[in-house]
């Protein structure tokens, strides 16, 4: 039996199901107010899960929404996140997040109509980095360890202060980078 073939809505019992990534993704249920990242699995995994419902969404969007949606560089760009996040490594995985904010955006009559689903963009990789962190655990002495754990603190910190001055991609772009620290 698949998960994603029962009709049950998504609720926190169902977030252990996220790490299969067979719930709400593949079924469509994504109202649930659940958050994918609430999971105590992996955060890299959490993040894939959050791209693919971003993808989704922005999909039902591209089918319904104007035609300069079709012109939008971030489905390729999330296709390309996830495959490097899943298959390759992090470092290039997180390199490519800033590109899927920069499809959200361009072309420019798309940023108003996206611009929810930037700031779900934001929030998921914020979240990654920030469960990521919290859950790095360096021996005293190990300091290749601690050094990444302070650079990744340092980059989330500084994300957060990008983001408070609305300055919204360039947050990201911190945020993101921080994950190679961690992830």
């Amino acid at each position: 039996m698949r998960i994603a073939a029962l009709p049950a809505p998504s609720s926190d019992a169902a977030i252990a199901w996220q790490g299969f990534a067979r719930d709400r993704r593949n079924s469509g249920n994504l109202a649930s107010g659940v958050s994918p990242t609430a999971t105590s699995g992996d955060p890299k995994q959490g993040l894939i899960w959050a791209l693919g419902a971003l993808k989704l969404t922005l999909g039902d969007r591209v089918a319904s929404g104007p035609s300069s949606l079709r012109r939008s560089s971030a489905p390729a760009a999330i296709d390309w996140t996830i495959f490097a996040l899943d298959k390759m490594n992090v470092p290039i995985g997180a390199a490519i997040l800033p590109y899927i904010d920069r499809g959200l955006t361009y072309p420019a009559e798309n940023a108003p109509l996206l611009q929810d689903l930037r700031a779900d963009l934001g929030s998921a990789v914020s979240r990654a980095g920030r469960q990521a962190l919290s859950r790095k655990v360096c021996a005293l002495g190990d300091n290749p360890c601690l050094t990444a754990a302070s650079k990744a603190k340092a980059w989330l910190e500084l994300g957060d202060q990008l983001a408070l001055k609305g300055r919204a991609s360039q947050a990201l772009t911190a945020w993101a980078a921080a994950l190679r620290y961690v992830l």
